[in-house]
């Protein structure tokens, strides 16, 4: 249940009301902070929560959303605490930090460590002056590179922009997620043509062999005075696409290594605030590989970590509003997190195409669980995706099952 609301506390705005959203506004309101959720409203499930007031975005970037944060600004008594929840937002707050950091508190890297560890091929550049485990990856930025890249690599390989703008997750391949699997030369040749409008520039990565079960995670929050403040270490069981998408099932589990490896890569990058890293374990070498970091922002599955007992927004607030921060630890071990429309989708394609039993899938939701989106002092998230699923499964079209 939430906290009593203090009328001293800070507000706290949330940019973006997707399922990150939905989770950093719940980990701030349970702790009695006042909630304003920026969005541009488009129906989803996750925007219905009643822990946040909504204020429109209508779209707007750059000096019109700054424009747009000033005036919100206004209606607080002090700074309030901002925190994002997709990476447009992260570049957004460091390009304008001069400006948003008189009106909001936050804490963030550098500009030029967020341009590093968020730009794909500037990070892979950086993985290899560091000597950092990373697969191998070029950059394309023209069809020429593309030639080069298919020459190169060995494949299968993933496709992906540098910077996830918005522009990508319009494109109308998207709907392979946020990447593009890439099984052959020929292939990468004729989906790059297809895809290299919708972003500036691409990297072309060799693919790791093993199942979503072989990838880690690690999430952290390093305070401004660069100490580690918490970390939560876990295990991707489904994902959405499979093999190369976002989790859906998501156990915590204790990786002395992926933990040692995450802080590791995040300190000698000066890195400050939230953020995590994701690995997968090579079974040619028995070796974890970085494949990306979250820069800036809670992760999508970051809920797993809050339910669990590591409240990582609440902590990035105390730390940006000059509170104390607050002793955490885990009080629910073995914690699944389920987003319940992905995990649908993803049951699918498992049972159809990877050989899941049903036996398998039982015993994959065993034990203790929390929801991307069902939760008992917050309904109606739940319920306009059950609604939309209903509408759904008898043929209706609707904006709540997408």
């Amino acid at each position: 249940m939430g906290h009593v609301r203090h009328d001293d506390s800070p507000s706290a705005v949330v940019l973006g009301a997707d399922i990150t959203g939905l989770g950093t506004v719940r980990a701030l309101a349970r702790q009695g902070i006042d909630v304003t959720s920026v969005m541009n409203p488009r129906g989803r499930p996750s925007e219905y929560t009643r822990y946040a007031r909504k204020v429109a975005d209508g779209g707007s970037e750059g000096e019109e959303y700054v424009q747009l944060l000033e005036e919100l600004a206004d209606q607080f008594s002090e700074p309030a605490f901002l925190i994002a929840s997709a990476d447009h937002h992260v570049i957004f707050m460091s390009q304008y930090r001069d400006i948003l950091q008189k009106r909001y508190r936050y804490v963030l890297p550098d500009n030029a460590v967020v341009d590093t560890l968020m730009d794909k091929a500037a990070f892979a550049r950086w993985a290899d002056q560091h000597g950092l485990r990373a697969p191998a990856t070029m950059v394309i930025e023209d069809m020429d590179a593309a030639h080069q890249a298919a020459e190169a690599l060995r494949f299968p390989c993933i496709l992906k922009p540098t910077v996830k703008l918005r522009k990508w997750f319009r494109t109308s391949l998207h709907e392979f997620g946020k990447v593009v699997p890439v099984a052959s030369s020929e292939e990468l040749i004729r989906i790059y043509d297809q895809v290299s409008s919708d972003a500036p520039g691409m990297v072309l990565q060799e693919s790791i062999p093993g199942d979503d079960e072989s990838l880690v995670f690690c999430f952290v929050y390093i305070d401004k005075e660069g100490t580690v403040r918490a970390t939560y270490e876990g295990r991707k069981i489904r994902q959405w696409p499979p093999l190369y998408g976002t989790g859906s099932l998501l156990v915590g589990a204790p990786e002395p290594e992926v933990r040692q490896a995450t802080v590791d890569l995040l300190q000698c990058a000066g890195y400050v605030g939230i953020g995590s890293a994701e690995f997968k374990r090579d079974p040619r070498d028995n070796q974890l590989y970085v494949i990306e970091c979250t820069v800036g922002r809670p992760d999508k599955n970051s809920g797993l970590a809050t339910d669990a007992g590591l409240n990582i927004p609440y902590l990035a607030y105390c730390d940006a509003v000059g509170l104390p921060l607050p002793e955490m630890h885990i009080k629910r071990p073995g914690l699944k997190w389920l987003d319940e429309r992905a995990d649908v989708a993803a049951t699918r394609v498992y049972r159809r195409d990877l050989g899941l039993s049903l036996r398998q899938w039982l015993n994959s939701l065993r034990g203790p669980r929390t929801y991307a989106l069902a939760s008992w002092d917050d309904p109606l998230p739940a319920a306009y995706l059950a609604m939309g699923f209903l509408a759904r499964s008898v043929g209706l079209r609707n904006k709540w099952w997408r």
